[in-house]
């Protein structure tokens, strides 16, 4: 009898895995030699940790964004977000040893900003987490200094709605460039009050106009009328800090006559002014402001907070134009995700947009078009379209409120030990909220979902087959959702 043999095939395995165990040392080995970064590993959920950020200086429910420092150690990248609570406070489950940032959004007296009073992400402030299960964060947010004051303007009729504007110089694009607008309050027939906010020790241009109830407009310009300045010699401009506010500024406006066909826009004379004209607007502190609106009241004269009215003469005032009128209109299916439009600007006219959620201007929203976020579902968004050209009136319009639908929610249902566990989840929302109505067999309860469940609740079960049916009702971004399963309760 012959001794039997092995199989040829009975090693191949063996040789299978030598060859694949081979091939990841020498993988390794070349990701190290060339410095290379290997993808991030899961994360198990019982490895994180709660991070509290305890913000200061903006109010409840405002957006506070976290970024993540990538594997490389060269990149910020976009984690989550949610909204403040009523103490300032808001949580985000963290990794421990890693490296974030932070990022409040724009409030009525804060501009947007990231850890540490940063306008830009590369120059944020960074953290890393210490190695515990919580850990805390504060995020004192810079108020943005202020200029108030009053405005007024002919009495035509009831006033609908006015808008102040503050203006930056471009020197590159030769261009007044919009830095913030503010809503003109207390509107009466003939004038209103302002709280607009300005970017910290720079001069700004200040520009306003009105819309009454019969479409009528009057706007105009801080110390030059209706026809915006040519260049920044020309205008009177102010400068705040956060230590010295202005305060007392006295916008006159005029009531501008609508032109059906604009002309060509008139070009500034080399030269300069053919004839004599008043002198520019002084200080109010010495000279009375032409107008019955309150005068313009600073700081001894300086480089922080003083008008400039050094500006040679300029020619007299000429009779303003508008604007074609444009009604703004959003287009497009306002969902999370969809590419909403707004109304393009006539032919020759520079066009700037505002979107706003709930009336409230949008962080970094300042083109044309515009994708809601998860932040702006079960929200309205308007957008206010500012027309402008050298020469012209300035005016806006405001399009009609959409409001954007809630994100869809998944419902899932399985069984646990004695239990059966509930999932909600929905697109880009991590912790959602809301009541959850949850029926075993004959049995019904409520429960509330919070956002520290990260949408998961567990729910005692007796053991033994069950109909489960679960009932979401949804909360202010997510929609409602439903399920029924039989499980197996263990």
């Amino acid at each position: 009898m012959s001794t039997p043999t092995s199989p040829t095939t009975s090693t191949a395995p063996s040789r299978t895995r030598a060859r694949r165990s081979i091939a990841r040392v020498l993988a390794l080995a070349v990701v190290a030699a060339l410095g290379l970064a290997l993808p991030a590993q899961h994360t198990d959920a019982s490895d994180l940790q709660q991070l509290t950020v305890r913000t200061t200086g903006i109010p409840a429910g405002t957006e506070v964004g976290l970024f993540r420092l990538d594997s490389t150690g060269t990149r910020l990248g976009w984690q989550e977000s949610a909204s403040t609570d009523a103490t300032g406070a808001v949580t985000f489950a963290t990794v421990p040893g890693q490296t974030y940032t932070l990022w409040a959004a724009e409030t009525a007296t804060t501009f947007p900003q990231y850890l540490g009073g940063a306008a830009s992400l590369d120059a944020a402030a960074r953290f890393t987490t210490p190695d515990a299960a919580t850990s805390e964060q504060a995020f004192a947010v810079a108020p943005a200094p202020l200029v108030t004051g009053a405005v007024t303007w002919p009495d035509q009729g009831t006033t609908a709605y006015g808008e102040v504007n503050l203006h930056t110089w471009d020197a590159a694009a030769k261009t007044w460039a919009l830095a913030s607008y503010a809503p003109i309050t207390d509107l009466t027939a003939t004038g209103g009050t302002f709280t607009a906010k300005a970017p910290a020790g720079v001069a700004v241009a200040l520009s306003a106009f009105v819309e009454r109830a019969d479409r009528s407009t009057a706007s105009g310009w801080l110390g030059s009328g209706t026809t915006a300045p040519a260049s920044l010699a020309a205008a009177t401009t102010v400068t705040a800090t956060e230590q010295s506010p202005v305060t007392g500024v006295a916008l006159a406006l005029v009531d501008v006559a609508p032109s059906p066909e604009p002309g060509p826009s008139p070009e500034p004379s080399p030269s300069g002014p053919q004839s004599p004209s008043p002198s520019p607007t002084t200080p109010a502190s010495t000279t009375p402001a032409p107008t019955p609106a309150p005068p313009v009241t600073a700081p001894p004269r300086s480089t922080t907070n003083t008008p400039t009215n050094d500006a040679p003469a300029r020619p007299p005032a000429t009779e303003p134009r508008t604007v074609p009128p444009v009604a703004a209109k959003i287009s497009g299916k306002p969902r999370v995700g969809a590419r909403l439009t707004a109304t393009a600007a006539p032919r020759g006219w520079t066009a700037s947009y505002t979107w706003k959620r709930d009336g409230r201007a949008i962080a970094r929203a300042n083109a044309r078009a515009y994708r809601p976020t998860t932040s702006d579902a079960g929200r309205r968004l308007s957008v206010t379209v500012s027309l402008r050209k050298t020469g012209y009136a300035p005016a806006a319009s405001t399009s009609k409120a959409v409001r954007v639908a809630k994100v869809a929610s998944k419902v899932r249902v399985a069984a646990a030990k004695r239990a059966v566990r509930v999932t909600v989840k929905a697109k880009g929302v991590a912790k959602p909220t809301g009541k959850v109505t949850v029926k075993v067999g004959k049995t019904s309860r409520t429960y509330t979902l919070k956002a520290r469940h990260r949408g998961v609740l567990t729910v005692k079960a007796p053991a033994g087959r069950a109909k489960v049916r679960v009932t979401y009702q949804g909360d202010a971004r997510v929609a409602k959702g439903t399920t029924t399963k039989t499980v197996r309760v263990r």
